[in-house]
């Protein structure tokens, strides 16, 4: 598959509003970037290296590479393995600088046209790694020729590749205009490489921003500070809002809030973060009433931060127009969590609300299983809406809200589980081999003491079993001989 052109499987699978929410890049093609068992999303490598590790140093063996590798410039294969090796140690995204300051100095001994003739050749490489190497050596380029920005803007409906993608449109003609238009189709890692280097330059932008711009499929708490600065969220709460948007900031503030990725509320001075947190609670006792208001309200309630706004929290909380608000939603199966933390009675709902609806209800599975009264029907009611004899992924990752939950409970569902083992995700299955070893524990026995069905499926699983991390987890747990 490596000698196939990664854009051309992107345009394969690509539609008007982007790729399909279930593309990943990773599993269609053989990639250096990941040569170990675990799969990550799309982008999310570099993403995390972004966020997280810091600028990687360049040594001089890796100079050494750069070097040598310009110095083959005329030799395609030559110069693409050599940049392979150095990938090999420093990642694209960790290496853009080195190798842009590395053409620039060079410019003179160097020829353009030959730069950027293999920047474009490698575009349309089979391999990731140079396919970013390709991105990045066009970014030194003012682009003009369509059919290039066109790979590019292809190549950018990839979560792999939007935010190298992302940085040639910044040089770019109307590049903002090109990246809004990006950031609206891509929905992972690319849409938040593309909500930070977005300019709010018009309504539209700052609209969307605020309606759309923390959704992504990663974490919500990398985008919300720029949606906050973006769409001019302090300017909103001093003014006049529409119940939708204040439902809207909620769900931007919540993540701030949490302080997770990166800073969030902690990030603003202190007399910004109480003006916003007191204009909230105004909008919030104005409000028709939202979960994500409700929510939000909650967690300002037990901030210490915020301690002086706790009673105007409370009362808001505690106001009928909340509770009967919550209460409803339990009619389709939402807001366990503030029913929870407020005292009011939800189990019934929910349960009501699983039976009628399986699809919508079954992620509440964990909240009733720790009930005598529900669990054993909790389980009925799983085995009667999947297919356990033709299970599909999706049917899997259903499954798991279930069993993950029954930890506690030897033998609670344990046909359930030995259909986990044949999930075709490595991690359910080291999961839910976690779980019986537990079982085993609390018994104090063996596994062919407590459940045949289980022992004979583990022990098919010792000469069928390919992943190296599953058969480590059976050797070690060894169930035959508690």
């Amino acid at each position: 598959m490596e000698n196939r052109s990664i854009l051309s499987i992107i345009k394969d699978n690509m539609t008007d509003k982007g790729l399909p929410d279930d593309f990943s890049l990773v599993s269609l093609i053989a990639s250096n970037d990941n040569n170990s068992s675990v799969r990550f999303a799309d982008g999310a490598l570099d993403g995390m290296t972004i966020y997280h590790m810091g600028r990687s140093e360049l040594t001089e063996e890796d100079a050494a590479l750069i070097e040598k590798a310009f110095s083959l410039l005329d030799d395609t294969q030559g110069i693409t393995d050599t940049m392979k090796e150095l990938f090999a140690k420093l990642r694209p995204i960790s290496a853009i600088d080195y190798i842009q300051q590395y053409v620039m100095q060079h410019t003179e001994t160097l020829s353009a046209n030959a730069v950027h003739s293999y920047a474009v050749h490698c575009l349309d490489s089979g391999d990731v790694s140079i396919v970013k190497l390709g991105l990045i050596l066009t970014e030194l380029f003012v682009e003009k020729d369509e059919n290039v920005k066109d790979m590019i803007r292809t190549l950018g409906l990839s979560d792999e590749f939007t935010i190298f993608c992302v940085f040639n449109m910044l040089n770019w003609e109307n590049g903002n205009d090109e990246i809004f238009r990006l950031a609206q189709k891509v929905h992972g890692w690319g849409r938040i490489h593309a909500v930070e280097r977005l300019d709010p330059v018009n309504s539209e932008i700052k609209e969307w921003l605020l309606r759309e711009g923390i959704d992504n499929r990663v974490m919500s708490g990398y985008s919300a500070p720029d949606v906050y600065e973006k769409a001019d969220i302090r300017q909103l709460l001093a003014g006049h809002m529409t119940d939708e948007q204040t439902d809207e900031i909620a769900a931007v503030l919540g993540p701030m809030f949490a302080e997770g990725p990166v800073r969030g509320i902690s990030g603003l001075d202190d007399d910004e973060a109480k003006e916003i947190v007191d204009n909230f609670i105004s909008q919030a006792e104005k409000h028709k009433g939202s979960l994500e208001v409700y929510r939000l309200i909650h967690t300002i309630a037990g901030d210490k931060r915020f301690k002086y706004e706790k009673k105007r929290c409370e009362a808001i909380l505690e106001s009928p127009i909340c509770r009967e608000f919550i209460e409803r939603a339990h009619d389709e199966g939402d807001g366990t969590d503030l029913a929870k933390a407020l005292k009011i009675p939800y189990k019934e709902k929910i349960f009501a609300h699983l039976k009628r609806d399986f699809e919508k209800g079954y992620n509440n599975a964990s909240l009733l299983i720790a009930d005598d009264g529900y669990r054993d029907q909790v389980i009925k009611i799983f085995r009667r809406n999947l297919p356990l004899n033709d299970m599909k992924s999706e049917d899997y990752n259903r499954l798991f809200s279930l069993t993950n939950a029954v930890t506690a409970y030897p033998l609670c569902g344990e046909d359930l589980l030995a259909v986990m083992l044949d999930s075709p995700t490595s991690f359910h299955r080291i999961k839910t081999l976690n779980i019986i070893a537990e079982w085993c524990g609390k018994k104090r026995t063996s596994l062919k003491d407590i459940s045949d069905l289980l022992y004979n499926t583990v022990t098919n699983m010792k000469s069928t079993e390919t992943d190296e991390e599953v058969k480590k987890k059976i050797v070690k747990f060894d169930f035959m001989n508690y």
